[in-house]
């Protein structure tokens, strides 16, 4: 036999076997990516500071109002928040309940500190889904106007003081950016010391805008970028093998 032609069988031979070698090992690296998840997100104790904004509809008697609120609060591992609000209606809306001498004419002004927790249902990289519960206390300010005039008279201001209530519902927000949220939530505010005349505007559901900023995940976009991709990796994983268990249902 030639030696030439023996020289390219082995060169076949050994290509062949090469090409054999390079095929394993990356269909191997593949299916080890596939079944090794991304790290879970490490849960610190402290793992944000949340600022949130509230836009709050409520009624006073038949006529639609607003109450604005700030949040300050701390979240521990991902999945309980503590803090305080602070809530203020957008003032002089009229509050003239049914009973109400007909010669009087009555606006209102709320305000009220609370104390909320909250604790987070389900998350993901860009939604969530929690339940708050609250207890506020604050007063109300009463400005009454004769009308007995061909004009409105200030008459003067009775303060509502010791206002105490009770605040439950559910939230749910959507994250365009890792550190900002735009939200939605529903729940029950109740007046739970029956201030007479308050108890109707008081203790009633409500729907209200929320809009939220993550302190923790500013820091992170600036000093540690790479710890959002990995989280972002996370819960991708995490999508993608939940709707794998729904499909092979």
């Amino acid at each position: 036999m030639h030696r030439p032609f023996i020289v390219k069988q082995h060169f076949c031979y050994v290509r062949s076997l090469l090409f054999l070698f390079l095929f394993l090992v990356f269909t191997l690296s593949g299916k080890s990516q596939e079944e090794t998840p991304p790290p879970k997100p490490e849960a610190k104790p402290l793992s944000n500071v949340v600022f949130q904004f509230d836009n709050r509809r409520e009624n006073y008697y038949g006529v639609k109002g607003r109450t604005n609120g700030l949040k300050l609060g701390l979240e521990f591992y991902k999945i309980a928040r503590v803090g305080v609000g602070f809530y203020s209606n957008n003032r002089f809306y009229p509050y003239n309940y049914p009973d109400r001498p007909t010669n009087l004419n009555q606006t209102i002004s709320l305000r009220y500190t609370s104390l909320f927790t909250e604790i987070v249902a389900f998350r993901g990289f860009r939604h969530e889904i929690s339940f708050p519960v609250s207890y506020g206390k604050g007063f109300a300010e009463v400005n009454k106007f004769s009308l007995e005039s061909t004009s409105p008279t200030f008459i003067g201001t009775d303060t509502i003081s010791n206002i105490q209530l009770l605040d439950i519902g559910i939230n749910a927000h959507y994250k365009p950016i890792p550190f900002f949220g735009v939200g939605f939530g529903f729940g029950y505010r109740a007046n739970i010391n029956n201030v007479p005349n308050l108890k109707e505007p008081l203790s009633r559901a409500y729907f209200d805008l929320k809009l939220k900023l993550f302190i923790g995940y500013v820091y992170k976009a600036v000093f540690k970028p790479k710890s959002i991709k990995e989280e972002r990796a996370y819960y991708k994983y995490r999508r993608e093998q939940r709707q794998k268990k729904l499909q092979n249902r």
